[in-house]
């Protein structure tokens, strides 16, 4: 049968090739020589319009990529799409192993509201006549999964991935991080009726969220601890509250349905790198920079190419040799700087809360400030070194001419308050 077809294919090409020869009348290498040139002109052409229809013109070739596979199977094929038409882009579905069952299942992405998304995993049945099951992936509240996709041909989104969490559940789970960075959602596949060729009742098998967070100053996932920012109320020194979590016996939620408590809380940057921060013109950023910075290695951080120190911080006169002999209220070596424990046993610091009252005109006369933090020391194991602490420190201005907006740097002089928090 292989020949007949050949030959039925390749008798139109030759006599077509022939009629345009003897029409021509020119040398068939000539002529096909010519022809490719034309042709390889055509293609580089098409290519070019296409390519600044996407680029300039926002054109989505999906549609039409579409539309093309519908007609070259005469409709046959089935797109997810038509079955649910708020997937706004073939690019919010997703291939994915989500149940460890070695078939990747469809992962969608589904437009809510105006940048509000819910998600639902198809998968296929294998046991019965062909069928799709859905699982919808509900998040805590039912609020929504991800927002803000933006998820176009020239910026696609990466979408979601599988995550074992550093063991924490036997099988790797379904992990939803908005493009935006701020909403992270995890799920596990859940079958309490056997293999999928047994009949279930409803939600027997279904994929279960063991976590809902959000952060409007960002979410991240590294292994299993899940760190969360939010941005505090001192929106001029750009804080951020950093609260970090892990999981217990496989789910970051209690059985009311809240979320654990945080293993970590603190106050931090949002933006700022430590590098920049050594010439900070807030008072109340000199005084968390210096906390942060407190009796750690590497220049003062745990990143080793930092080489900010908490020394930085201090005003000239607290940076006399007298102050800084062992011992002395001041000394970078010794002194807890309010902090309760042993000063050999800290690490690090941790800042609770910070608080401050800005004073504009008193700023710029670089008249002294007064800045409270509520901190603690924490040990090589994490541990805290003793109770929280408010410490009180009045910060004064260093004239610089080259710092912006007031010419001046702010340091640290003295503490004028310890107490302890009930």
């Amino acid at each position: 049968m292989l020949l007949p077809k050949a030959v039925l294919i390749l008798l139109p090409i030759l006599w077509v090739v022939v009629s345009v020869w003897m029409i021509s009348g020119q040398p068939i290498i000539a002529w096909f020589f010519r022809a490719l040139r034309d042709w390889i002109w055509l293609g580089l052409t098409f290519f070019l319009v296409l390519e600044f229809a996407i680029y300039i013109g926002g054109y989505d070739p999906d549609p039409g990529n579409v539309a093309l596979c519908k007609v070259i199977t005469k409709d046959r094929i089935v797109s997810l799409q038509d079955i649910s038409p708020n997937i706004e882009t073939l690019r919010n579905i997703y291939r994915l192993d989500t149940d460890s069952d070695g078939f990747e299942e469809w992962v969608t992405f589904i437009k809510n509201e105006a940048q509000a998304y819910s998600a639902a995993i198809y998968d296929k049945e294998p046991c019965r006549a062909p069928e799709l099951e859905v699982y919808p992936l509900s998040a805590i509240s039912n609020d929504y999964v991800a927002e803000r996709l933006s998820n176009t041909f020239t910026n696609p989104w990466s979408g979601p991935y599988m995550s074992a969490l550093d063991g924490a559940v036997p099988k790797p789970a379904v992990v939803i991080l908005s493009r935006d960075g701020q909403t992270l959602n995890i799920f596990k596949w859940v079958d309490e009726a056997g293999n999928k060729c047994q009949q279930a009742e409803p939600y027997e098998r279904r994929y279960d969220v063991i976590g809902t967070f959000r952060g409007n100053g960002g979410v991240t996932l590294n292994g299993s601890r899940v760190t969360t920012l939010d941005r505090d109320g001192f929106e001029r020194s750009q804080f951020s509250v950093s609260r970090t979590y892990l999981p217990i016996n496989g789910s970051y939620l209690q059985p009311n349905g809240n979320l654990v408590s945080p293993v970590e809380g603190q106050i931090t940057f949002q933006f700022d790198h430590p590098n920049d921060l050594v010439g900070t013109f807030y008072p109340e950023k000199a005084v968390l920079a210096f906390y942060l910075a407190l009796f750690q290695r590497g220049g003062g951080s745990a990143e080793p190419d930092v080489k900010w120190t908490s020394g930085q911080y201090l005003s000239t006169d607290k940076l006399k040799p007298e102050n800084q002999v062992p011992g002395a209220p001041y000394s970078l070596s010794t002194s807890t700087f309010g902090l309760a424990g042993q000063r050999s046993d800290m690490v690090k610091a941790r800042v609770m809360a910070i608080s401050y009252a800005p004073n504009v005109q008193s700023e710029r006369a670089f008249q002294p400030q007064t800045v409270t933090v509520e901190a603690i020391g924490v040990d090589s194991s994490g541990r805290s070194t003793g109770p929280v602490r408010s410490i009180t420190w009045t910060v004064v201005a260093d004239p610089r001419t080259y710092a912006a907006p007031y010419g001046c740097e702010w340091k640290l002089n003295q503490i004028v308050n310890v107490a302890g928090i009930n």
